[in-house]
């Protein structure tokens, strides 16, 4: 079988300027009733295959737009990238790794050192207002250890009966799961010293917000107050997606109403292009979330509708893979209205959570992500493949 070159041309970078909106369409979920309804962050791939697929309009290209592929979220450190302009984004973290809050005094290689959650010293002002000393800001040793909060002390393998810990291995106390890791070190994953892990840099800011005419920032008018829930990203962070396609760098609105960012386009890394080309075989990791099933039934791995009576591709002698997951998460996007002009909220559909891994049955092999079948990807207009949905990264190389 050939291996498909990796499918994406660039990763485009979103800088906000200013708080981004962090709130989707209604959908039926647990956080309804603690009041967080419509949380949602940060954007699925679809929010970034308008803003793209819009600009490829407004240059002439609008034929190219039914073979737009994208696929995110990620985000990255924009000191982070070198001389070549090479990227270091960051994906979600493989749910098999167990870690643990960095204590005081300890950083996230369990040294001693600054901790990463200790508070800055709080800013000595004058009179007029200004820093004391000759207005030099000092270097803070500990800025690039307080991103790291988390560090990895276990990893479940997977076995007969599921996912567990190595014979002899202690399961850790109250172990925490998520974050995010480097693209770099995801192939050091053997070296669970090696594997830096860090938490969301974004945080909510909800305020109060009239909703603005469509022309100039004004009120719309009376009762036109509502609360915005608002993400405000740390200085220095962006969002990221893979696309296809290639568009003007510059600042474009994304994600609701006067939010600004700056768009960037980078060269796919090296190690991004290396694991899309490898075979699934064994156990596989997903970087994001995964649209599976019918259109009436959201699952939790492909169902090959296309075939009567339908199949379950990943099923091999009657087995199924083994899951390590968490709950599921509230996946939709808007629709353009066409004719209307009125924008449409999609299907609501259920999807496994980025993070989420496989392990394949025995004597099951899987072909890289960029040849999956588009048979394996509900259709709703256009193929879900398209928002690159599942966008799976092997976990053990050969």
């Amino acid at each position: 079988m050939t291996i498909p070159a990796t499918p994406f041309r660039c990763l485009l970078s979103l800088e906000p300027l200013g708080l981004l909106y962090g709130s989707a369409g209604r959908f039926l979920s647990a956080e309804n009733l603690t009041g967080r309804s419509g949380e949602h962050f940060p954007p699925d791939s679809p929010a970034l295959a308008g803003l793209v697929a819009a600009q490829l309009h407004a240059e002439g290209r609008g034929g190219e737009v039914r073979e737009l592929l994208t696929s995110g979220p990620f985000w990255l450190e924009l000191d982070d990238i070198n001389r070549k302009g090479e990227v270091d984004p960051l994906l979600r973290a493989p749910l098999n790794l167990l870690q643990k809050s960095v204590g005081a005094g300890e950083n996230a290689a369990g040294e001693l050192g600054r901790s990463p959650d200790a508070a800055a010293p709080p800013l000595q002002l004058q009179g007029n207002g200004s820093r004391r000393g000759k207005g030099k800001k000092e270097a803070d040793p500990g800025r690039r250890k307080r991103k790291r909060s988390r560090r990895v002390v276990a990893k479940l393998q997977p076995g007969e009966q599921g996912w567990s810990l190595p014979e002899g291995d202690d399961m850790p106390g109250k172990p925490l799961r998520g974050g995010w890791i480097r693209l770099s070190q995801w192939e050091q994953q053997q070296r669970l010293d090696r594997i830096e892990v860090c938490s969301d840099p974004w945080k909510p800011v909800p305020h109060l917000h009239p909703r603005l005419q469509a022309e100039q920032r004004c009120s719309a008018g009376e009762d036109a107050l509502f609360l915005e829930y608002g993400i405000a990203l740390r200085p220095g962070a962006a969002l990221a997606y893979l696309s296809s396609h290639e568009i003007r760098e510059g600042r474009y609105r994304f994600g609701g109403e006067g939010h600004l960012v700056e768009l960037r386009c980078h060269q796919v890394p090296e190690a991004f292009s290396r694991l899309l080309s490898q075979p699934l075989a064994g156990s596989f990791a997903l970087v994001t979330p995964a649209v599976w099933g019918s259109r009436r039934m959201s699952e939790r791995e492909p169902l090959d509708t296309s075939r009567r009576p339908a199949l379950w591709p990943w099923h091999h002698n009657r087995a199924g893979p083994l899951l390590l997951t968490d709950r599921p998460r509230p996946w939709r996007y808007r629709i353009g209205g066409g004719s209307s002009g009125r924008s449409r909220l999609s299907r609501g559909r259920w999807a496994v959570p980025a993070g989420t891994c496989y392990q394949l049955p025995g004597g099951l092999r899987l072909p890289p992500w960029p040849a999956w079948e588009k048979s394996w990807f509900p259709r709703e207009g256009l193929s879900l493949r398209q928002f690159g949905t599942a966008l799976a990264l092997p976990l053990h190389l050969p």
